[in-house]
């Protein structure tokens, strides 16, 4: 059996990332990396995240249905290492969802890769801010009706 590890995911309401999906801000974070106001050393997609490539065990690439993470608060620091990136998100209606998963977890350098099905909400925390909440006293709206509608589908 797999040990249980967490990982830190930037989603928003309908559980997207800032990249892909419903409500995605993937355009407006591309225009700020080509303006160089990110450092590129920093945002390395999985299959450019040497580490996370040598894990794909000679695959094209990971499996479509993982989603993007971070192994800890710290490399999420590092991925959205300004304070403008950060209350863009936060405005942009995402926020930092704490899963438990049972599942294998890829963690690479720059971040880390797991499927979501069958992963925990454990707490939930906003984008520019250090606390964390637990999912039940979260008083952030977006995390709210996101916990509604997957504990609706349970």
């Amino acid at each position: 059996m797999t040990k249980k590890q967490t990982v830190w995911r930037v989603q928003n309401e309908f559980g997207a990332g800032p990249y892909r999906g419903r409500g995605n801000i993937g355009a407006t974070l591309s225009g700020i990396f080509r303006a160089g106001r990110i450092r590129k050393d920093r945002w390395r997609t999985p299959l450019k995240d040497e580490t996370l490539k040598e894990k794909f065990n000679g695959s094209a690439g990971p499996d479509p249905n993982a989603a993007c993470a971070f192994k800890d608060l710290e490399q999420y620091r590092r991925w959205f290492h300004t304070r403008e990136l950060r209350e863009l998100l936060h405005y942009a209606g995402f926020f930092l969802a704490k899963y438990e998963v049972e599942t294998s977890v890829l963690h690479g350098a720059t971040q880390s890769l797991f499927l979501p099905e069958g992963a925990k909400l454990v707490a939930v925390r906003a984008c520019n801010d250090p606390g964390i909440a637990p999912v039940e006293t979260a008083k952030l709206k977006a995390a709210k009706r996101f916990a509604k509608q997957a504990r609706q589908k349970t």
